[in-house]
């Protein structure tokens, strides 16, 4: 790789962040995955550092083994992450993506050395922890000192000793994971207001900010037009989900209840954009030949961005389901929703948190038994297929995302909050008011003043 592509001529000029307030440029560090690594962090990460780039001018550093493959604007250059060392004095602040994949594993012992602003994509990073210290290295010493970042000893002893005899199996959505990271951080960005408020539960001190992930809000297409491209028949109903075909996104599911559905619909197909899990793909392909749905049930492997929306313009119902579920904001459902797309979710965190008249949302399927979960599956199906029902639901969907998802107010979001002072802990006033007022007034009891300091935590740092 050569050093430090220079994408474009660096600019050093000032600029307004609101009416009454210049200043210089700052510089600030960027550790991300980035195209061709396949990755949807890596495509949002373009995205952001294109639009943050009006207010910094932007170092990236990337791990080893592959050249990057985007376009990014004036004053963004790209160095190996071997490069940082030597430059960090320069840098008003360093920005860490964080996802729950190996592709983010480069980062770690950065986070604990140079302390930055961590923007935590998944709130529970328990699967790469195992990956990287069980499966990888076989170091249960290491899991151990990394389950100790969020959990007492007594808590894990018994536990780790279980899993080093065998005795029992990785709690990889029972016991979340984040302290080894998000101990370090100065700053956090979560995209859901239930990790800010497990953050601060967990740590009154932390200063978490909530920002959307965002959405390109451009022109939407029509999808008679990319069936016509396709060679679809106008009168297909196109189902699809979209991302990397794993067990959480609930495909198996999915498939039964559609395999039902087309006994009394035969203008209907699903698409399922991504690449299967090996966890499933035996199972999805083989209830795919067993009950003759090659050309009813179309799996498109991965795909690049630009073929990755246009299925989404394609799509007359998408499913965005989600259990077991890692604290992730999904990317792709915030292209759905400012695509104007009729949407299936869960009712679980930051899927709860999408206005109930913008999407349809399923129980969580932890409240639901196997059956009943295939059912709900399939009245969904057969109620969407009336365009009358999915209409109002699809434009109140494009309306939240023009509101709250717009890539600009996102971009402006972050450079507001790295520029921000860090707030070191609660107003001290405002607490003895509350304290004085409410709590002695009420009488209550300790445990219940300690769910109050929780619900303090969370309030710390609310929107502006």
């Amino acid at each position: 790789m050569e050093e430090g592509w220079r994408i474009s001529n660096k600019r050093d000029k000032w600029h307004k962040l609101n009416d009454t307030n210049i200043f210089e440029k700052k510089k600030i560090a960027f550790f991300t995955p980035l195209p061709p690594i396949k990755s949807g962090i890596s495509d949002y990460s373009v995205d952001i550092l294109n639009a943050i780039s009006d207010y910094f001018d932007i170092d990236v550093y990337i791990d080893d083994g592959y050249d990057p493959n985007c376009e990014l604007n004036t004053g963004i250059n790209i160095y190996n992450h071997k490069k940082f060392k030597k430059s960090y004095n320069q840098y008003y602040d360093v920005i860490y993506q964080i996802g729950n994949s190996e592709y983010h594993i480069y980062m770690w012992d950065y986070i604990r050395k140079y302390k930055g602003t961590v923007v935590l994509h998944d709130y529970n990073m328990h699967g790469v922890v195992q990956f990287e210290t069980l499966y990888r290295n076989n170091n249960i010493k290491k899991y151990k000192d990394i389950l100790l970042s969020d959990y007492k000893l007594e808590e894990i002893e018994s536990y780790v000793e279980d899993i080093k005899n065998g005795r029992a199996n990785i709690k990889t959505y029972e016991m979340e994971i984040n302290g080894f990271i998000t101990n370090y951080a100065n700053k956090i960005i979560v995209h859901s207001n239930e990790a800010k408020e497990k953050l601060l539960k967990k740590d009154i001190y932390r200063n978490v900010r909530m920002i959307q992930s965002y959405a390109k809000i451009e022109p939407l297409v029509d999808n008679n037009e990319i069936k016509s491209i396709m060679n679809i028949d106008n009168n297909d109903i196109i189902m699809a989900s979209f991302g990397h075909i794993h067990e959480t996104k609930r495909a198996i599911p999915i498939l039964k209840a559609f395999n039902r559905l087309i006994t009394e619909y035969d203008n209907v197909k699903y698409y399922f954009v991504g690449m299967l899990d090996n966890g499933i793909k035996l199972q999805v392909e083989s209830f795919i030949k067993e009950n003759s749905l090659q050309d009813k049930v179309i799996i498109t492997g991965y795909t690049e961005l630009d073929e990755f929306i246009k299925y989404i313009d394609l799509a007359d119902i998408c499913f965005n389901l989600r259990y077991p579920y890692n604290g992730e904001t999904s990317g792709s459902l915030m292209r759905i929703l400012a695509k104007g797309k009729c949407v299936i979710v869960n009712d679980i965190g930051s899927f709860s948190e999408v206005p109930n008249e913008c999407c349809i949302k399923l129980p969580s399927v932890e409240q639901m038994p196997a059956e009943s979960e295939i059912e709900a599956i399939y009245d969904v199906m057969r109620k969407l297929i009336n365009k009358e029902n999915r209409t109002k639901i699809a434009n109140n969907a494009r309306k939240f995302a023009e509101d709250n998802l717009d890539l600009n107010k996102v971009s402006r979001q972050y450079a507001d909050f790295i520029n921000e002072m860090i707030v070191p802990s609660l107003n001290e006033t405002l607490i003895s008011e509350i304290l004085n007022n409410h709590v002695k007034a009420k009488n209550y009891n300790d445990k219940e003043i300690f769910q109050l300091s929780k619900t303090l935590g969370f309030s710390k740092t609310s929107e502006k």
